[in-house]
């Protein structure tokens, strides 16, 4: 996602599916569609199965959404974002007759590599069955035949190739919460600058463009603030691209440099809900998801 920009020119909101980040921590899988199905159980008993030929069947809704890997950071620019198609899971539940009792308390995911990822049973209302992306079907490096997405919640939660999606009243420890990430995984405000790059190097008098994206998950990036002085100024970014909750932000800023000499450029991100990125460009929690404002030296002279 690094950038070579000049000035003027914008960022593409939409991903394409070749550039689109792909993290897979078990290895990944290349499921058979023609054995493939989803198995959804209300506490070990079976309620029903999915298949290829059960999707081909249902209309695909299409919504836009932004994915960040909770791994990501100012050296892992891992967030892109894409026009996903499928159903919600209220809806999937419905048809097949699935009611949530009221004493489950985690949704649980399995894939076809055996990755597993659990989250609150709350999270049923606002998830989605997604078999599409970008309007062709998923491709297999992004879940295919078919993955969950779960607005709010970073990468790690939504599990692609999924086989097996189950209703517990006791919950499952999963995979990387055992490694001490962080058990819920929610999106934290964050902000990267895409370009230019560390190390840059600009002309006194000269224009350079600075661009980046923003995201908080389901809180909305309302504004991003850029210093140069180490937050003694700040002053606005152009907000290019900012359509709601569950996408990214797009920003730029024009900056003439008028003194030789390395400076430092970072950024401050501000939600609707009254996030506030850390003015560490490193973040703070590393095993919780990026939530710092990105900064980057360039090299004026």
């Amino acid at each position: 996602m690094v950038l070579d920009q000049e000035p003027g020119s914008t960022l593409d909101p939409i991903t394409s599916n070749e550039d689109f980040y792909v993290y897979s921590c078990c290895g990944g899988a290349d499921p058979d569609p023609a054995t493939w199905s989803l198995e959804i159980l209300d506490r070990d008993v079976s309620m029903g199965r999915i298949d290829v030929a059960w999707l081909a069947d249902h209309e695909a809704l299409e919504f836009e959404h932004t994915l960040q890997c909770i791994g990501s950071g100012p050296r892992n620019l891992a967030i892109s974002n894409a026009i996903f198609g499928g159903m919600r899971l209220t809806d999937v539940f419905a048809e097949l007759g699935v009611t949530v009792d009221p004493s489950i308390v985690q949704l649980y995911l399995v894939g076809e590599d055996d990755y597993d990822a659990g989250m609150p049973a709350a999270d049923i209302e606002k998830a989605w069955l997604v078999w599409e992306m970008n309007g062709v079907p998923l491709p297999v490096e992004h879940g295919f035949p078919a993955r969950l997405l779960i607005p709010g919640r970073y990468g790690v939660k939504n599990v692609k190739w999924v086989r097996t999606l189950a209703l517990h009243s006791e919950a499952v420890v999963d995979y990387w919460t055992e490694r001490s990430w962080d058990a819920d995984a929610p999106y934290k405000v964050n902000g990267f600058i895409l370009a230019p790059v560390f190390g840059a190097e600009a002309a006194v008098g000269s224009s350079v463009a600075f661009v980046g994206v923003a995201y908080a998950g389901e809180d909305p990036v309302t504004s991003v603030e850029i210093t140069f002085d180490g937050f003694q100024t700040t002053s606005p970014c152009q907000l290019d691209y900012a359509p709601g909750a569950n996408r990214w932000v797009q920003w730029s800023f024009e900056w003439t440099p008028q003194e030789a000499g390395t400076v430092t450029a970072q950024l401050r991100v501000r939600t609707a809900g009254g996030a506030v990125s850390s003015e560490n460009p490193n973040g703070t929690e590393p095993l919780a998801g990026y939530d710092g404002g990105m900064a980057v030296d360039i090299v004026v002279g």
